[in-house]
């Protein structure tokens, strides 16, 4: 295996695009200092997965894309990739190339890609492990790692022996294995102290879950007796429900009949006003026409005046461009002087240049016959140079292939050596799963019976959720219904409070004198207000109470006559109008006697009207005055029977309003435009306070139940949540162990796949080496070949280059005559060139005025045909403006006829209007009387929907479903004693905990599910200890082993480096070998043995190297990139630094300055900073080089 290439872009001072082929021996990178070759060595670095940023010479990682210059702009992101040829599989890859990308964007987002395929920087970290290529490991060495080794720390010393040793992946492993067991520890210490726990809690859970069980077998007779009870009511109440609806419909049909009525004359309203709105656009419209006269006329006006202007104008033009065309004639006489000048000197030109071509083709074919033999000459020294090359290179690929053979063969041992190791670890390995895998799958049953369990409670969670959310459905849709009856309830209590603050029904007169009634009451202290004041009167007397007082509820109360007499003349002074007015001191009370009313207790007669109203006791005279022989009853058909009974000698009134008056007159029908509605009024806000309180209270205890509707389907969503959280638990555990034993199953094919390709393997490899020795001898005699034939190439070549410089020092000086003579040449085409283009540049001129003289005359025929149009467009313009002015007249008259009928259509629509307020007083009255009714319909729904919430809310039933629980011979008073004494009972139980049967069932097994676990960890533990027990073994194994080899190696090159000497690496703790620290000794030919602090920086710097030289010698790397590790060596060392290097079969990536090193070099590249200040990558050639 080799680096074969190295692609850069936009990685620090190689914007572009950068690729470099390296040869499988010694490439030198070379130039001078800041021109980015280091950079190179870095670039390998990165790829390979180096993730400190102190190690790649920066401050954070996005130093490594290049930042930009004056001349270039900065890179948005940085890639390397690296190209290993891997046809000898020492990455254990079925490809024959493995390239290797890195790339990162400036957002800090990193890719990393094996064969262009995505993937981990863990994935290359571990592919490249044990190879040497490691980031860790000692493929790559400059000046900073060289102090780590020659540092009196050894920890970065170490890494490089251990990656070396070939025990990094080992060592991985075995960090892994001894996380997992630090975890399976502290797992092993919690599941301890959860199951003691749960222990604790079991006995006194399983005495609750008895107590449970007694008490939920009383809850359920209770339930089903109380269940009975609410059946009963509700059937109750459906009954009264069903006459209220009957009443209720009769309302509405005659509402119907009045919506009816106000919904004709509001068509007739819109027609009217759909009459006036056209009436009102055709005004507009008439309007906008006259306007628009006026726009145009304006518009007309404005035009002739632009017109003149223009006219003026375009006299002014054809003046000056008269003037225009003369002076061009003058410039075209000049300009055809000039040409006729230009002719004259051209022919002269061009006879004097024919001359001078003449003679140069004259002397170039003399030239040619003279020296036509050197082109030749030079042809074939070219072609002995390019054999001379090919021989070159074919020398270089076989010793490339000598050093690939040998590094091959040391692969193909060291591989055979790692197999036998890998297939008795895998062994293990596969015996460790099997076990593993059984117990998994015991694992798996326990946890879908736990799964079946959870999903029942889930199922039963649900429909108890289910019926909450109908419930709560049901609630919040009456509380809209009722905060809706609430807000129309304020509505029109606000509104009759208006107008009873507004003494609403009372007419002018007597409305003035109560609005006023603290002025008057300073100058008439006698006065007491309106008769409709000072009563009070039960709801369903009202309306038959007014109609009994009918305009005698507007009469005004005073003290005496005196009083009465002062407020007419207020009314007569300021001309208010009339009223009546009743003295108390002189108003006479109207009673029937005792014996009247015997005779008229009829069937019907409810009573005196007096009695049936709330009074102060002062006022008893007036109240009978005007009551006191007026009866009430309850029906028409009464009514008629009590008159007659009586001879028509009383008044009688019905509670809906048709009076009988003394003497058999009837009145009767409806009550809407009659009534005053002074008395109803102040009953309906009596009434309608009474409604808020109620509504009120009912909303406030729906939304109370409202909210214990939320606070259950919250319990049950969280039970529900819970039951999917351990779903999901579970569902997780049992994924995990299905996924681990897919991966035990995928391992164990792995382990035996992993034998079978070893032991394969194994075979091929031991044939291989034999096959690798034939052809080092094979290869190592063509070689010597090939030098035989390069020594008489370079003899050839150096005779035929003397013989060709003879012939080229002859051909100079007719080279410098004919040359002279092409210059005088090229001046005199350069006049022709010159007089040709004033010729061109002339006739130009003459086209270009030719063309303003015929633009000019055009221009001048145009203006005078735009003086002719724009006379005529001013005279008919003049013609339109009188046109305009005739027809705004006739519009103004058509205008005035169209507003008159608008005026008239308005007052028919005013008649319409009044019609509609009429009938909307009457449909208010009826709406009324509905509301009356619809309130019992709400109350006794309620009621209904009260006690279904309450099956509901206790119980969880829908009345639907309570019917399942019906007793069909219920006995009420029984069934509410024995509810009474289950209560009791209940009481007498205490608190009791109902999840207990539940709770202690769960917990039980949770804890045998815990302890089965507990068990299975314990059992983890110990197989992981044996684990890492036996990776340790083989580590030590093998790192004692290649460590005393690296040791005995660092001795020999050592002494070859220094001239003699000796050195060793020795462990300061032999019996911890792993850990123990590495400290190297040195004893350089004729000094003592010392510590490497004692010696020279150049002998420290050599040490280093022959250490390096000593691993490479145990293990050779594929590749070593080597950054100026030779900076600190003098120029003797240096020659023994690059001797050294051809002794390797490792390829070497060279960063120098020193020349010794460069001439050990089978290929050279320089790097440069240009001045965009980027680096530039030059290959230089090889006869450069030998040259």
């Amino acid at each position: 295996m080799f680096l074969k290439e190295l692609e850069i872009i936009g990685f620090k001072s190689f914007p572009d695009k950068t690729l470099i082929k390296f040869t499988n021996a010694i490439n030198a990178i070379v130039g001078p200092n800041g021109s980015g070759k280091s950079n190179i060595a870095d670039a390998i670095r990165w790829v390979i997965g180096e993730q400190s940023v102190k190690i790649l010479r920066g401050n954070k990682m996005e130093d490594v894309i290049f930042a930009g210059s004056d001349k270039k702009k900065a890179s948005g992101f940085a890639e390397v990739t690296l190209v290993l040829d891997n046809t000898d599989r020492v990455i254990d890859m079925d490809f024959n190339e493995i390239s290797i990308t890195r790339r990162m964007y400036r957002s800090g987002e990193s890719e990393y890609y094996i064969n262009r395929t995505q993937c981990r920087l863990k994935d290359i970290v571990e592919m490249l492990m044990d190879t040497g290529m490691g980031k860790e490991g000692y493929s790559i060495i400059g000046q900073g790692r060289i102090d780590e080794i020659l540092n009196n720390k050894s920890d970065g010393r170490r890494i490089i022996f251990e990656e070396a040793a070939g025990i990094t992946k080992y060592k991985h492993r075995k960090a892994e294995s001894e996380k997992k067991l630090e975890q399976t520890e502290k797992n092993i210490e919690r599941l301890g102290d959860i199951i003691n726990e749960i222990n604790n809690q079991l006995i006194p859970l399983e005495q609750q879950a008895d107590m449970a069980k007694k008490y939920l077998k009383m809850m359920e007779e209770l339930k089903i007796l109380e269940v009975n009870l609410i059946i009963n009511n509700i059937e109750k109440n459906k009954e009264r429900l069903s006459d209220v609806i009957v009443k209720l419909e009769e309302l509405e049909n005659l509402l119907i009949e009045k919506e009816s009525g106000i919904e004709k004359n509001n068509l007739d309203r819109s027609k009217q006003k759909s009459i006036v709105k056209e009436l009102e656009e055709k005004i507009q419209a008439i309007n906008n026409e006259i306007h628009s006269y006026i726009n145009q006329k304006e518009k007309l006006e404005g035009e002739g005046r632009l017109l003149e202007e223009k006219a003026s104008f375009l006299k002014l033009t054809l003046d000056k461009l008269s003037k225009e065309e003369e002076s061009i004639g003058l410039q075209k006489e000049k300009i055809l002087s000039a040409l006729e000048e230009d002719f004259k000197a051209l022919e002269l030109y061009k006879g004097q240049a024919k001359d001078l071509s003449d003679e140069i083709i004259f002397k170039e074919d003399e030239y040619k016959n003279k020296f036509s033999s050197m082109d030749e000459l030079e042809l074939k020294t070219e072609e002995m140079k390019a054999n001379h090359i090919d021989l070159l290179n074919k020398a270089s690929d076989k010793k490339n292939s000598i050093n690939s053979l040998m590094s091959l063969k040391n692969n193909v041992e060291n591989r055979i050596s790692q197999l036998n190791i890998d297939n008795a670890l895998l062994a293990g390995q596969y015996e460790n799963k099997i076990s593993l895998l059984e117990k998994n799958k015991e694992e798996i049953d326990d946890i879908e019976n736990g799964i079946r369990k959870i999903i029942e409670r889930k199922k039963e969670l649900m429909d108890k959720k289910q019926i909450a959310e109908e419930l709560l459905k049901k609630l919040e849709e009456r509380f809209m219904e009722t905060r809706s009856k609430k807000d129309n309830v304020i509505s029109r209590l606000k509104l009759l409070e208006e107008m009873e603050r507004d003494f609403g029904g009372y007419n002018k007169t007597v409305k003035t004198i109560l609005m006023n009634h603290q002025d008057i009451k300073k100058k008439v202290s006698g006065f007491r207000g309106a008769v409709g004041e000072i009563i009070s009167v039960d709801s369903n007397y009202a309306v038959a109470i007014e109609v009994a007082l009918g305009s005698s509820i507007q009469n005004i109360i005073t003290n005496d006559e005196e009083d009465a007499r002062l407020l007419i003349e207020f009314l007569k002074k300021n001309k208010l109008g009339r009223a009546t007015f009743l003295p108390i001191r002189s108003i006479k009370a109207k009673k029937m006697n005792q014996h009247e009313i015997k005779n008229y207790q009829m069937s019907g007669v409810l009573g005196i009207a007096a009695d049936m109203v709330s009074y102060d006791s002062e006022y008893r005279n007036i109240i009978y005055h005007l009551l006191g022989r007026i009866i009430i009853v309850d029906n028409m058909k009464n009514a008629i029977k009590l008159a007659k009974a009586t001879n028509y000698s009383y008044r009688i009134v019905t509670l809906e309003g048709e009076l009988i008056s003394t003497g058999g007159a009837i009145t009767g029908g409806s009550m809407g435009s009659y009534a005053s509605n002074i008395i109803t009024r102040k009953s309906q806000i009596k009434e309608l306070k009474k409604e808020y309180s109620l509504l009120l209270k009912e909303l406030d205890s729906l939304s109370r139940n409202i909210e214990i509707q939320k606070d259950k389907i919250v319990m049950y969503d969280s039970d529900i949540n819970h039951c999917v959280e351990s779903l999901h638990n579970y569902e997780i555990e049992i994924n995990n162990k299905k996924n681990k034993n897919i991966m035990i199953d995928n391992d164990l094919e792995v382990i035996r796949s992993k034998i079978s390709i070893n032991e394969k393997e194994l075979e091929e490899l031991n044939a291989e080496k034999n096959r690798i020795v034939d052809n080092i001898f094979t290869t190592e005699k063509e070689l010597e070949e090939i030098k035989s034939k390069i020594a008489s190439v370079e003899e050839n070549i150096l005779k035929m280059q003397d013989n060709l410089k003879a012939q080229k020092e002859q051909s100079k000086d007719y080279n410098n005559y004919i040359t002279s003579l092409k210059i005088k040449e090229a001046q005199l085409k350069q006049q022709i060139l010159y007089v040709e283009q004033n010729i061109e540049r002339n006739n130009i001129s003459l086209d270009g005025l030719e063309t303003k003289i015929k633009g000019i005359r055009n221009e001048v025929k145009e203006s005078e045909n735009q003086l002719i149009l724009i006379n005529e467009k001013i005279n008919e313009n003049k013609k339109i403006i009188e046109k305009i002015i005739e027809k705004q007249s006739e519009k103004r008259q058509i205008l005035k006829d169209i507003e008159e009928e608008k005026n008239n259509k308005i007052k028919h629509l005013e008649k319409i209007e009044e019609k509609i307020d009429l009938l909307q007083q009457e449909l208010n009255n009826i709406q009324n009387s509905i509301h009356k009714v619809d309130m019992a319909k709400v109350k006794l729904e309620m009621e209904i929907e009260n006690m279904e919430f309450k099956l509901l809310d206790n119980y969880e039933l829908s009345y639907r479903k309570a019917l399942d629980l019906k007793i069909g011979d219920l006995n009420i008073s029984r069934s509410t004693k024995r509810c009474e004494e289950l209560k009791e009972e209940i009481r007498s139980l205490g608190t009791i905990n109902v999840n207990a049967v539940e709770e202690f069932e769960k917990l039980n097994n949770r804890y045998e599910f815990l302890k089965n676990q507990l068990d299975d960890m314990v059992k983890a533990k110990e197989s992981l200890v044996k684990v890492i027990d036996e990776i340790t073994r083989c580590m030590k194994k093998q790192f004692i082993a290649e460590f005393n080899k690296i040791n005995d190696n660092f001795n020999e090159v050592f002494a070859k480096l220094f001239g003699g000497g000796e050195a060793q690496i020795v462990l300061t703790d032999n019996n911890d070998a792993l850990n123990s620290d590495i400290e190297i000794i040195a004893k350089p030919p004729g000094k003592k043995l010392q510590n490497l602090m004692l010696l020279s920086g150049g002998e420290r710097a050599l040490t280093a190297i022959a250490l390096l030289f000593a691993i490479l010698k145990m293990k050779p790397a594929p590749f070593c990139v080597l950054d100026e590790i030779d900076s600190a060596l003098d120029d003797a060392n240096v020659a023994r630094y690059a001797a050294f290097l051809n002794e390797f079969s490792t390829q070497f990536i060279i960063i120098t300055h020193r020349k010794g090193t460069m001439e050990a070099a089978d290929c050279l590249y320089g790097v440069t900073m240009d001045d965009t200040g980027t680096s530039k990558l030059l290959s230089v050639m090889l006869e450069d080089k030998v040259s």
